[in-house]
């Protein structure tokens, strides 16, 4: 019953890493565009 309950944990774990890590990725993503367009109209202007 131990092993199951580790197991489990284990996953949701290794999940809530991943998601972290996507979340965080989809923010540096985002951040960049807005630092390309923040430039680009420098550039316009």
């Amino acid at each position: 019953m131990g092993k199951n309950k580790t197991g489990k944990y284990l996953k949701y774990a290794i999940g809530e890493i991943v998601l972290m890590f996507i979340g965080i990725l989809i923010a540096l993503q985002i951040n960049n565009l807005k630092k390309i367009k923040i430039l680009i109209n420098l550039e316009v202007d």
